[in-house]
């Protein structure tokens, strides 16, 4: 429903109240901007995390486990994720899982395969 909701914003077929979580240059902002760091995912110290970010944002319509979730995300070569935790208490708050693959012999295609949130911070 989310993403639903969010294309129609984007195609202008609703209109979306509230204010930008960004700014846009040449712009005054309406609320001030925090910046969060950014961290490549890795597997080891992230793993957990984002199957409780996965469980918190999407288990009761698509249950997965870390098992699971490792094997769909753990793509050497082909894949790099990116997390994004609170600084206090080190929980991740936001995943994201980007993939590459060849679409010809010499066209490398990018593709973002996931962009989860927990609830409390969209």
């Amino acid at each position: 429903m989310a993403l639903e909701t969010a294309a129609a914003v984007i195609f202008g077929e609703r209109h979306a109240s509230g204010s930008l979580p960004i700014s846009i240059p040449g712009t005054p902002a309406l609320r001030q901007q925090r910046l969060w760091f950014v961290e490549v995912w890795e597997k080891r110290r992230d793993l957990f995390a984002s199957a409780d970010l996965w469980r918190d944002c999407l288990g009761r319509k698509w249950p997965l486990d870390a098992s699971t979730l490792s094997a769909l995300l753990d793509r050497p070569g082909c894949s790099k994720h990116f997390v994004v935790r609170r600084a206090m208490t080190n929980e991740l708050l936001g995943l994201v899982a980007t993939y590459t693959v060849m679409a010809g012999p010499s066209q490398l295609v990018g593709s973002l395969a996931l962009l989860i949130v927990r609830p409390s911070h969209r």
